[in-house]
């Protein structure tokens, strides 16, 4: 019995021991990252509200995590409730509307070129005007969500579908 928990620990340890070996540079670059940023910060003395350091992010994290009037799990849900939602939405119009697409030719070739132009559209620049029109609150966010992740989401899968062979389509049918 003994020897089977030594010998989980060992394997344990080994896989670790990997894990350190196989990604300690990639973990140091990303130290060596904020270590420059935050020194960058003081030592070029740049305001505060201009380039915040690192250690003034975490230092303003960790007081609102102390302060009891703060409630991250309700902050946490809502987030997950937008994405999620954002993302449903997306599937199920994303994935109907490349359906459409491979179907019908005409209608990819009409509508196809509306959706390259938003899809053109940076989200970041077109966000504050949508937040302007719907307002602040989930169905502002879950819109965002869904332009993010539609347009990837018609492409991937209209690429799938046009790339089944005709044969494995006749043994469907």
């Amino acid at each position: 019995m003994k020897k089977n928990g030594q010998k989980a620990k060992s394997a344990w340890r080994q896989k670790t021991v990997e894990l350190i070996r196989k990604n300690y540079r990639s973990v140091l670059v990303i130290i060596g990252f904020f270590l420059l940023w935050e020194f960058s910060v003081v030592w070029f003395k740049v305001p505060e509200f201009v380039l915040p350091p690192p250690s003034s992010a975490l230092k303003h994290l960790f007081v609102k995590q102390a302060d009891a009037n703060y409630n991250w799990p309700l902050h946490i849900r809502t987030t997950l409730q937008e994405f999620i939602l954002g993302f449903c939405v997306t599937a199920v119009l994303g994935i109907g509307l490349a359906i459409v697409f491979v179907w019908s030719k005409k209608v990819k070739d009409l509508v196809l070129p509306l959706f390259t132009f938003i899809n053109s559209l940076p989200i970041i620049a077109i966000a504050p005007l949508i937040l302007l029109w719907m307002g602040y609150g989930i169905k502002t966010n879950i819109l965002i969500a869904f332009l993010v992740s539609f347009f990837p989401v018609v492409i991937n899968t209209m690429t799938g579908l046009d790339s089944i062979e005709d044969d494995l389509l006749d043994l469907i049918r």
